[in-house]
Order: structure tokens, then sequence, then C-alpha cells
């Protein structure tokens, strides 16, 4: 009887602590879900600050904020833009994927509407909500990889990454909003598809990633990131099924996808698609070739005939331009278009300081961690921070595909530095405790001292990077949107044709889709010749307004130059904040628009010659000329 009664308590004790365990685990659950979604409400919280003003930002949420219009009001998105390209127009389905577009509109027709919301109200305001919800496939990502905690300090990261937050702030709804959220819900699914070699997961993964391809070009890149993982396995003997089953079905199923998009109709002609899905089907006979006859030969095979097919494309010529300048920065002097646009110029290093949380000295420790363990997960991460981390360098857009995978390797790195502090010898509790509380405060600490700062400095740089709508351009455009014929067509430098066609709702002739570039080298051309040769060039286009911004053409004068293979210095000084105008720059058509006061006070007399001053906002910074198109077709013919 005294054994009996003995095993019962015994079988309580236990059964009672595992009961505790599990009440410790749910706890420790619920502090999870809760951190998570207090990251969530931070990232939300930093990337609807914009919204207050009311305005779009930036130069292609005004394309797509017409797109959308167009979709509510009329149910789909014109075929033909009349408003781009006069007098052609642009062909909307072949030039823009459709998915960003039309999930905007049909968010807002079931959501957005029942709430209250403007059409305008709602666009500003959608990046900042995908933005904050990319914390969630974030933070699945770090714990698949490596563990919870990681996963959500890779959340918090992310939430106030700089390039993350400057391309999902409120206002800013471009492609990375919906595209960065597909992008990393199809990773996460990859890494679970590899981990379980699930084939469900892999179908998963390519649905996402198909949905990115409908809607961001950059999907090109995380093709690049899947078959470059895929490569690394194979080099490093270390390819199995579940590298092939998770890679392979979910590139496909993404090709497939992105076919069904007019604009991607070719996709599979593009070198690093076809790359890519070559890579994916090569290591699959590089699996089986391995499993029959060692990974030895299949090692050998794959690298024989990668090189086979890179020899087979150079003499074919296949064209890399757009990679080649991404990953050269010494070749975009070869492309002064690429160059004069500023998401492509390599970063300084105060920029790469900022888009780095300012925690790069952790990415070392980081990747050793990585190397270190080197299973399939880490090896993926490896790889895609690797590629980005190099794109990023060159070209600053590609920063936003780099912000992810930075993430969490720092976030591995600084877990392993906490674990680290975390192991001590046996002491008093209340020393225990009190070294806890401080753990946690210079854990706070180090968070919010290296990743809010850049997090301000970011929202700087969003708004002296690139041309924003201001005062003065929205005094002008409703000036012209008043005051001009409907059927108006408004010649200006590409960087603000968004802007007249969606607020004015006037014709340009080029515009920041950049569709026809040897359009932009004639235009800038024109605008660096004499009168006469410039105005012609302006005839062609039936431009029968010309509207120049004076304080963005005198900053972008070398790069508006250069797009047309002029030598800007050959006629212009620029010492410090000084403009100067050499004798040989005085004639041109540039000068006579840009800078009234070097020719003040005969400047009128100069400009009647080919048009008239129409308007100037009250600063002197936005300037409109009529061209008198009767007398100057009158005086060469």
């Amino acid at each position: 009887m005294g054994m009996h009664t003995y095993w019962v308590i015994k079988l309580n004790r236990e059964g009672s602590g595992d009961k505790r365990k599990k009440e410790k685990e749910e706890k420790r659950k619920l502090g999870y879900v809760l951190l998570l979604f207090l990251v969530f409400c931070l990232a939300f919280y930093l990337r609807q600050i914009p919204r207050h003003y009311g305005e779009i930002i930036g130069m292609d949420p005004y394309f797509h904020f017409r797109m959308v219009e167009e979709i509510v009001r009329n149910g789909h998105r014109p075929e033909i833009d009349v408003l781009s390209y006069h007098p052609e127009g642009r062909i909307v389905p072949y030039t823009s994927p459709p998915l960003l577009h039309y999930t905007i509109a049909y968010s807002y027709l079931l959501v957005g509407s029942k709430l209250g919301f403007t059409l305008k109200e709602f666009f500003i305001l959608f990046p900042s909500i995908l933005g904050a919800l990319c914390v969630f496939p974030m933070y699945s990502i770090g714990k698949e990889i490596w563990s919870r905690e990681v996963g959500l300090l890779s959340s918090f990261f992310l939430a106030v990454s700089p390039p993350h937050l400057i391309r999902t702030l409120a206002g800013f709804n471009d492609k990375e909003s919906l595209g960065g959220l597909l992008m990393l819900v199809s990773v996460y699914l990859l890494i679970k598809s590899y981990k379980n070699c699930s084939i469900k997961y892999s179908i998963l993964s390519g649905i996402f990633l198909g949905g990115m391809a409908l809607t961001w070009g950059a999907f090109r890149s995380v093709f690049l990131i899947f078959s470059a993982f895929l490569s690394l396995m194979v080099l490093l003997k270390k390819l199995d099924k579940r590298g092939v089953y998770s890679v392979t079905p979910s590139l496909t199923i993404a090709l497939v996808i992105s076919l069904t998009s007019q604009k991607w109709r070719y996709v599979y002609t593009d070198p690093l698609v076809f790359s890519s899905i070559f890579i994916s089907y090569l290591s699959i006979l590089a699996y089986l070739i391995g499993k029959k006859y060692g990974k030895e030969y299949s090692r050998l095979f794959f690298l024989v005939s990668i090189f086979a097919a890179g020899l087979v494309s150079l003499l074919i010529g296949v064209n890399l331009s757009k990679f080649y300048y991404m990953i050269n920065p010494l070749a975009r002097e070869e492309s002064p278009l690429f160059s004069s646009i500023a998401e492509h110029q390599p970063i300084t290093y105060r920029e790469w300081y900022v888009r780095t949380f300012s925690i790069c000295f952790l990415f070392p420790l980081g990747v050793f961690l990585l190397m270190k363990r080197r299973r399939g997960e880490d090896l993926f991460l490896l790889t895609w921070f690797l590629l980005t981390i190099y794109s990023a360098a060159s070209t600053a857009r590609i920063s936003f595909l780099l912000a992810p995978s930075a993430a969490v390797v720092s976030s591995i790195a600084l877990e392993k530095l906490l674990v680290n502090l975390s192991r001590v010898k046996e002491r008093e509790k209340s020393r225990i405790k009190k070294e806890k509380m401080a753990r946690y405060i210079i854990l706070v600490l180090l968070l919010v001292s290296f990743t809010l700062p850049p997090s301000i400095i970011a929202l700087q740089i969003s708004y002296t990077r690139t041309p924003e709508i201001t005062s003065e351009w929205i005094e002008a455009l409703n000036w012209i949107k008043r005051n001009t014929p409907e059927d108006s067509v408004i010649l200006a430098w590409w960087d603000y044709g968004y802007w007249i066609q969606t607020l004015a709702n006037r014709r340009t002739v080029i515009d920041p889709s950049n569709l026809k570039p040897s359009r932009n080298a004639e235009i800038s051309r024109a605008l660096f010749s004499p009168e006469k040769e410039g105005i012609e060039v302006f005839l062609k286009y039936e431009a029968d307004y010309v509207l120049i911004d004076r304080y963005w053409e005198l900053r972008k004068g070398p790069p508006i130059a250069s797009v047309g293979g002029v030598d800007f210095y050959r006629y212009f000084e620029i010492t410090g904040e000084e403009f100067n105008v050499k004798e040989s720059g005085k004639d041109l058509l540039y000068i006579k628009m840009i800078c009234p006061e070097v020719f003040h006070p005969e400047y009128l007399e100069l400009v009647r010659s080919f048009g008239e001053w129409e308007f100037c906002n009250s600063k002197g910074r936005v300037l409109l000329y009529r061209l008198r198109k009767e007398e100057i077709v009158g005086k060469q013919s």
C-alpha cells in the first residue's frame, strides 16, 4: 500500500510538472505574439506619419493613382494612355504589371469606401499598411531559419529599416509595398518547403512569387537568388531532393503566372529568368547524376553545363546591359540615362550607414555563424544576403531587397551575443535578476539608439534624393488645368511627366516610365541646342507649352545634358553655389528658359522670339512658356 501511494504521488508530481511546462510555454508564445503585435504597431506608426500632409509622394505613384482611378471609375485600366508619350500614347497592359492597380482599387471598393475614406486618402495610406504587414512573414522567416527570438528581432529591424521604410511610407504607393510583401511570403514558404521536403509549400511559394511578378519587375532578382542557392548547393555537394523539390516547382509556377501579364509575355527570354529556370532544371539532372554516380560527378556535370551555356550566350549576344550596369558601377558612364536616375546611383558612405540600420557591425558575426552551421536554410540566407548587399552598394534601389536578409543576419548575430551574455555561473538569485534586468535595458537602448535615428534620417533622404511635389508645383499644375485647353501638350523633362498627367490632366511627351530612351536623348539635345534647332524638336512632338522647374533643372543640368550626349561643362561653370554661363552657352535654349536674370532686362525680348511667358509661380521656381507655333512655323517657311 505504501509503495502504491509513493508511485501515485510521483506520477502526480510529474503530471503537474508537465502541466507547468505547458503553461509556461503557452505564456511564452503569448508573449511573442504580443511583442510581434507591438512591432507591427511601431512599423505602421512610422510609415503612416506622412499621411497627415495629404499628398502623394514621389513620381511613379501619381501614375499608379491615375490607373486606380480608372479602375474605380470604369472597372478596368485604359488600353491606351493618351496622356503619355504624345502623340502615340502608351499601351498600358504591355508596359505596366496589373496586380498593384487592381489590388488597390478593389481594396478601396470593398473596404476603404465603406470606412469613409476618399480614394486619395486610401491610396496614400495603403503602402504603410502593407509595409507594416511585412513584419509577420519576416518573423516567420527568422523563426524558420534560426529561432523565435531571431524572428522577433528580424521583424523589429525590418520595421525600422530605412530602405524598407522609405519605399513603404504613406503616400509613396509604388510597386515595392505589395511586391515586397509577396516576396517575403514566397521566401518563407520556400524555406518551409525546403525544411519539410514539401512540394505543397513550394507550389504556394511559386504562387506568391508569381503575384510579385504581376506587381514588380524585381521578381527577376528573386529568381536569381533562388537559382544561385541551388548552384551553391551543387558546388558544396549538399544538393538533395529538398533543394530540388523546393526551388524548381516554385520558379516554374511563378514563370507560368507571370506569362498571364502582357507586360511579361516574353519574360522567358529575359536572361535572368531564363538562366534561373535553366539552372533549376539542370539541378534536377545534377541531383539524379549525383544519386547514381556520386556528387563529384554531379558537380562536374553542373559546372561544364553552366560554362557551355555561358559560352553560347556570349556567342549569340544575349543582352545583359541593365544587369551589367547594376553589378558594375563603372559601366554606367556608357548609359547616361541609367546613370541620371537617382535610385540607380551608388549610395554614399553616409547613406550606406543609414540604409544598413547602423548595425552593419553585426554582419560579419552573422555571416560567420551561418557559414559555421551551413544548413540548407543558412546557405539560402547567405546567398540572399551576399547577392543583395553587393548589388545594393552599387544601386540604391536594390537596398530594399537587402533589408530583409540584413535584418535576419543581424538578428542571428545579436541573439548569439545575448545568449553568451546570459550564460552565467551560479550566483545569488538577486544578482541574476539584476543582471537580467540590466541586459534587457541595454538591449532596448541598443535597439533604439542604433535603429530609430537612421529611420529619421531615412525620412529626410526620401524627400531630398529626388524631386517631390511642392506647393509651387501644385500651384502651377492647378493653373495649367484651369487656364490651358484640354488637348494641350506640355513638354517638360521626364521627371515631371506623371505630375502633369495626373494633376493637370494634360498630355506629355516624355515621363518617368522612360519607355523611349531615344526621345529623352532628343529632348536633352534640344534643350542644349541653339533656339531654332531646339524649337524644331519641340514642334516635332506638337508641344503647345514648355514647363520648367528652375531649381531642379539647374541642379540636374549635368545629368540632363549627359542623356543627350552633351558636355554640360562646355557651356557652364559651377563653383560651389555659383552658376556661371560661358560665352558659348548664352545662345542655348536651356539658358534662355531657365535663367532669366542672366539676360535681364532684355530677357523678355529673347523669350518672345519663340513664345510667351504664360506663368511663373510666386517664388519664381516653376515657369510655363506658350510656344508661338504659328509665328515660328511662318518664320521657318
